[in-house]
């Protein structure tokens, strides 16, 4: 089983959802996480990356933490 990261429902046919391996999935998570948690200087930024770290497999489960971009908890602004 692998994951998916997607745009939400009704948009999903503008563009393809990216379909990675378990194995792939937790070095991209892992990767973005790490980079970003020395990247980060905002509250709003951290945020991100916690919730991006909350996507590790090791915590959640293989193949479960796929998602839709606008479950991320970002804002415009």
């Amino acid at each position: 089983m692998g994951n998916a990261i997607s745009l939400p429902k009704g948009l999903e046919h503008l563009v393809d959802s990216l379909h990675m391996s378990n194995g792939l999935t937790s070095v991209f998570i892992e990767v973005l996480a790490i980079s970003g948690s020395q990247l980060a200087k905002t509250n709003r930024e951290r945020e991100l990356i916690i919730w991006l770290a909350q996507r590790d497999q090791a915590i959640v489960g293989i193949g479960t933490v796929g998602f839709d971009i606008d479950e991320m908890p970002w804002t415009m602004g």
